[in-house]
């Protein structure tokens, strides 16, 4: 007979970051917004530190270079300084909105801010509904986005990118509803 009794959690070790201020997610109970700040303020120094050793990592190669380990390091530098800018950004806003707000107004907003940015579809979707609310069209930015990047000179894309960049414009826009035409068009995959 198979033992059907689940397993004893596994205990992973928490760092200082995860004690003072965990970051909310979706569906977690009692989210406020005093949480949430914390845990975008923490977040935000904890990324200014890997900002600071990927920046010391990407300026080992002299400017210019064009080799893989060089990209990789600047990729990787210019990733965590994002994402430190996103942090303090969203505690800096949510602070303002804090002011404004009666506590119990703000927690509501607090959780439903995570729920929304834990959504993979949220934004997209709302940005478009944003633009087209504002009477801005956003096919027609897709279609100068399209152009711009095909308008690059050659020296600024591998190969490899003008030839996929153009099997997946030939898709049309393309939404999140086809992602999958989208890795298909990259990877060379017909249908």
């Amino acid at each position: 007979m198979t033992d059907t009794t689940a397993p004893e959690p596994i205990e992973k070790p928490t760092s200082y970051t995860d004690e003072v201020a965990p970051m909310p997610h979706w569906g977690d109970k009692g989210i406020t917004m005093d949480a949430l700040i914390k845990a975008h303020l923490v977040e935000g120094q904890r990324l200014f530190g890997w900002q600071h050793e990927r920046m010391t990592a990407a300026f080992d190669y002299p400017p210019g270079d064009k080799s893989w380990p060089a990209r990789l390091a600047m990729a990787r530098m210019l990733n965590s300084t994002l994402g430190f800018l996103m942090s303090c950004v969203e505690a800096s806003l949510l602070m303002d909105v804090q002011k404004h707000l009666a506590p119990e107004q703000a927690d509501e907003f607090a959780e439903a801010h995570v729920g929304q940015g834990e959504s993979g579809d949220y934004y997209p979707e709302m940005l478009w509904d944003w633009l087209v609310e504002r009477g801005i069209d956003p096919e027609l930015i897709n279609a100068q986005v399209a152009d711009e990047i095909a308008e690059r000179p050659e020296s600024d894309l591998d190969a490899e990118r003008v030839a996929a960049f153009e099997r997946v414009k030939a898709l049309g826009w393309v939404d999140l509803n086809h992602i999958d035409e989208i890795v298909d068009a990259v990877l060379g995959i017909a249908r």
